[in-house]
C-alpha cells in the first residue's frame, strides 16, 4: 500500500476513535436523526469527560435524560452545540463548575442535582467576560 495513502486512512481512522476534544466516541451510547445527535448515555470511565461538537459530522444537540448519571465525573465540558440537557442528565457526579453553552434552549430539572460541589453554574458568555 502506498505509504501516503497508509498515513491518511490513520488519521482518518484516528479521527473516528476520539472526538476532536479527547474522550473516545465508542465511549457514547447516541443515535443520530435529522435534529443531530442524541446522546442516551455514556459507558467510559474517565472522571473527566468532553462531549463533542461533532459526531460522525452531525452536530450533538440533546443529551438525554439520565446519561451521565452517577459516573463519579469531577469535570464536564459541554458542546457549544447543545440545546437540550435532559432530566437527570449530570445527577449524582462531582462536578465543580458547570459552564452552559448559550445554544442551550432547555434544562429540564433537576439536571444537575447531587453534585455537592458545584459552586458555580455559568452560562459561556459570562466566562467569556471574565
Amino acid at each position: 500500500m502506498n505509504k501516503k495513502l497508509f498515513i491518511v486512512l490513520a488519521i482518518l481512522l484516528a479521527g473516528m476513535m476520539f472526538s476532536a476534544c479527547g474522550t473516545k466516541v465508542k465511549d457514547f451510547n447516541y443515535r443520530a436523526d435529522s435534529a443531530g445527535i442524541f446522546i442516551i448515555s455514556y459507558q467510559g470511565t474517565s472522571k473527566s469527560v468532553c462531549i463533542p461538537e461533532k459526531i460522525n459530522n452531525t452536530p450533538v444537540v440533546i443529551i438525554g435524560d439520565n446519561a451521565f448519571k452517577n459516573k463519579g465525573l469531577k469535570k464536564v465540558k459541554l458542546p457549544k452545540t447543545l440545546k437540550v440537557l435532559g432530566r437527570g442528565a449530570f445527577v449524582g457526579n462531582n462536578l465543580k463548575i458547570v459552564t452552559l453553552p448559550d445554544s442551550l434552549e432547555m434544562i429540564y430539572d433537576p439536571a444537575f442535582d447531587e453534585n455537592v460541589n458545584v459552586k458555580n453554574r455559568k452560562v459561556a458568555a459570562e466566562e467569556e467576560q471574565e
